[in-house]
C-alpha cells in the first residue's frame, strides 16, 4: 500500500480489550505511513484477518482472554510468512518473551511505550528487523543462558564421569573414541561457569 511516494505499512491490531484496540487505532491513525486495515479480539479472528488481509505487521497482545497470542503468532507466520508479528504486552514475563520469539515474533514491547517508540518499532519490524523492549531484554537473555546451561548439564555430567577412563587409559596412543571424548570433555569444561 502506498500514500504518495511512501510505502504505507498495513497493520492488524489484535487485543481482547476493545478500548486497547481503539486507543492503538487512534494513535496509529495519526501517521500517514500507517494504515490499520483490520482488528481482532480472539486468536481465531487474528488468524482469519491476517490470512485474509496479509498485513505487513500484526500488532498483538500476548494474552488474549485465555488464548495464546504465541499460538496465534505461529499460525499467522505459517499462513503469512511475510507478515511480521509485534507483541505489545503489559507483562514483563521473560518466559512469555522467549515463547514469543521462538514462536516467530519479530518483537516484544511493553505497553508503557510511548507513541514515538511504538512507531519506531513498527517501522523496524516492517523492515525485517527484530526488537525487544529494553526493560525485558536482559531478563530474557539471562533465562536463555540458564536454559542452555541446564540443557548441557546432563552432557557435562556424562563427560565428567567418563573423563577418568580417558585419563587412565593403559595404551600409549588414544583410540578414536578416546580422543573424541577428550575433545568433548574439553569443550564442555570451557562452557562451565
Amino acid at each position: 500500500m502506498r500514500k504518495g511516494n511512501k510505502k504505507t505499512i498495513s497493520i492488524v491490531i489484535v487485543d481482547d480489550h476493545e478500548i486497547a484496540r481503539e486507543g492503538l487505532r487512534t494513535i496509529l491513525d495519526r501517521y500517514d505511513d500507517i494504515a490499520v486495515v483490520g482488528e481482532a479480539a480472539t486468536m481465531k479472528d487474528a488468524i482469519a484477518e491476517s490470512s485474509r488481509l496479509k498485513p505487513d505487521v500484526v500488532l498483538m497482545d500476548v494474552r488474549l482472554s485465555g488464548e495464546s497470542g504465541v499460538d496465534a503468532c505461529r499460525a499467522i507466520r505459517e499462513c503469512c510468512p511475510a507478515t511480521r508479528v509485534l507483541f505489545l504486552s503489559s507483562y514483563e514475563d521473560d518466559e512469555a518473551v522467549l515463547a514469543a520469539v521462538f514462536g516467530g515474533a519479530s518483537g516484544y514491547l511493553l505497553k508503557q511505550i510511548n507513541a514515538e517508540g511504538l512507531m519506531l518499532a513498527i517501522h523496524a519490524v516492517a523492515q525485517g528487523q527484530s526488537i525487544l523492549d529494553p526493560a525485558i531484554t536482559q531478563p530474557a537473555l539471562t533465562r536463555m543462558q540458564l536454559q542452555k546451561e541446564q540443557a548441557l548439564e546432563p552432557q557435562r555430567t556424562s563427560f565428567l564421569l567418563l573423563a577418568p577412563l580417558v585419563s587412565y587409559c593403559p595404551h600409549d596412543g588414544l583410540s578414536h573414541w578416546q580422543s573424541t571424548l577428550g575433545r568433548h570433555k574439553e569443550a564442555s569444561m570451557q562452557t562451565c561457569p
